[in-house]
């Protein structure tokens, strides 16, 4: 029995050790970006689990954050479509929130829409779900109610999304001040949404991981007859610098 609890604790404290590993990067200046799905100012890319299944770049200016992502594996593509890719600025404190911002994030009622329909084998059912997209999801800001936020909001967070030449392409812009910076440095969990990862579901909130698509694709982390793991998320201690 005691074997067995310590077994069971060792487990947990491993669990815990790998959710808290996190990168030591340089987010750099960069003033060139427009946020319009766009990657082409883009370079230096970072690739997640060194697997060639997507990649990430983080850059700042005077007053924001951005963030760009390329998508280049097919299923992950459909999970973004479907779910969103979560940027999750972590606290300092287990006293404060995380600040969580969920793009693309169509609603229930988009995906119920598109289950009506007939199937068409020459339709981009990926960037028709990008398009029908109403909202970002946001957690955990303290000037902004959690929930559905508008796609034309005056809190300066915006994000676009398309498919260009088979990459799922990405961006995103977070004022700074809506995150915790200290010291110039801050916490960014980046990830894939596959319908595991936990946030916070409000009133506010009219979709649930769970219904249908027309593209609905098996969320596990394992792909194929390889079964080799897909690393879905990555944890970036960044420092700004010039």
């Amino acid at each position: 029995m005691k074997r067995n609890i310590l077994g069971i604790v060792l487990l947990f404290l491993g669990l815990c050790g790998f959710a808290q590993k996190k990168e030591a990067v340089d987010f750099h200046v960069n003033k060139s970006i427009i946020v319009d799905g766009d990657l082409s100012e883009w370079a230096n890319w970072a690739d997640v689990g060194n697997q060639g299944k997507w990649f990430y770049q983080i850059a700042h200016d005077a007053q924001n954050i951005f963030v760009a992502v390329r998508v280049k594996d097919p299923t992950l593509q459909n999970l973004v479509a479907r779910n969103g890719v979560i940027l999750n600025f972590m606290a300092d404190h287990k006293k404060k929130k995380d600040r969580i911002f969920v793009y693309p994030f169509p609603d229930r009622e988009v995906k119920r829409a598109m289950l009506q329909e007939d199937f068409d084998p020459a339709k981009d059912y990926k960037s028709d779900l990008i398009s029908r997209t109403r909202g970002y999801y946001v957690s955990g800001f303290p000037t902004i109610i959690d929930g559905l936020l508008s796609l034309q909001n005056n809190y300066g967070l915006k994000a676009e999304a398309r498919i260009q030449d088979s990459v799922l392409c990405y961006e995103a812009i977070i004022p700074k001040s809506l995150v915790t910076i200290v010291d110039h440095k801050m916490v960014l969990k980046l990830s894939i949404n596959d319908e595991r990862t936990a946030f916070p579901i409000t009133a506010n909130n009219n979709n649930r991981s769970g219904s249908s698509s027309p593209h609905r694709v098996n969320s596990s982390r394992m792909t194929g007859k390889s079964k080799t793991k897909i690393t879905m998320e990555v944890v970036l201690q960044g420092t700004l610098v010039e």
